[in-house]
């Protein structure tokens, strides 16, 4: 969210340079986010980053608020069928234990140097697993994918599966690697991929629209206060979350054409409601009728 001064609260986490020696203290929260085709991304559950008073051994980070955010997301959505779309830092015993527990299932990214035990194991079942191939050419587009999976790789107990996506074009070559609880086939793996690459909605469609985008969460509204930068948090992410509903809404959708953007189309509005007179009793038999918004 916002760096701070040395003495903003003893819950800051501080990193100093090696170089400078300069010691900077900061504010971070992590949030989940929920993704959609469409782009949007809506934070259903938070975690502050802070460490806590007094002495301690190792700061808090974003691992251990993510295992702090899976607490909520169960508590507060017991039955919702989950999917986690994580980066290369998830991928281990513990948020495997925590998506088992949970019965959730997962897609993470799987980088150089992640898992050693199991990228072993990839390159000896790889060559049992030949025929596990499949090939899409886009559709209007000239590029190619090519997809290999392997399935029920053994690390400590757990059974994940790998898939990997070879993306080539006329102008490039992309390569998406992921590890995840489902198991993959040949009509199954293109939604694997696709499915992980979303991840990348979540900074796109949600934090870079929070940080970029009018929203301002590193202003420091109070330098005093702790709770006044929470409070703001979140009634930010709340704001955020209306925005993009009425923006996906079954009213906005229509008027999005042409040239016609999101952000001409909110001052837009404003300009008309200045010289439109409302007309109550249309307004009042309006809100007898149920009207019900469709986003999608």
């Amino acid at each position: 969210m916002m760096t701070v001064n040395e003495g903003h609260c003893e819950h800051c986490p501080k990193r100093t340079s090696e170089h400078s020696g300069k010691t900077v203290y900061f504010q971070n929260v992590v949030g989940a986010e929920l993704v959609s085709e469409n782009g949007s991304g809506i934070s259903p559950a938070t975690e502050r980053v802070e460490n806590p008073g007094g002495k301690y051994d190792r700061q808090d980070c974003g691992l251990k608020a993510s295992v702090r955010i899976a607490e909520k997301l169960k508590k507060d959505f017991p039955r919702l069928p989950i999917c986690i779309c994580g980066d290369g830092l998830y991928p281990d015993r513990t948020f495997s234990g925590i998506c088992r527990e949970n019965e959730w299932e997962y897609i993470v990214s799987f980088r150089e140097g992640n898992l050693p035990s199991v990228r072993q194991e990839v390159l000896i079942l790889k060559k049992l697993s030949e025929d596990n191939r499949r090939t899409v050419c886009g559709v209007g587009k000239k590029t190619v994918s090519r997809y290999s999976w392997v399935n029920g790789i053994d690390y400590n107990g757990f059974l994940p599966n790998r898939s990997e996506c070879i993306e080539e074009s006329e102008c490039q070559t992309s390569e998406s690697v992921f590890i995840s609880s489902l198991k993959a086939d040949y009509f199954r793996v293109p939604e694997i991929g696709a499915a992980g690459r979303m991840r990348w909605k979540t900074e796109n469609g949600g934090s870079d629209i929070r940080k970029n985008h009018g929203y301002e969460p590193g202003h420091k509204y109070s330098g005093v206060s702790l709770t006044a930068a929470e409070n703001y948090c979140q009634c930010m992410q709340i704001a955020h979350m209306i925005s993009q509903l009425s923006e996906s809404g079954s009213l906005s959708r229509p008027f999005l054409i042409g040239k016609m953007t999101v952000k001409h189309l909110r001052e837009y509005m404003p300009g008309e409601l200045r010289h439109i007179i409302l007309n109550f009793k249309i307004l009042k038999e309006l809100l007898k009728s149920g009207i019900r918004f469709r986003y999608g």
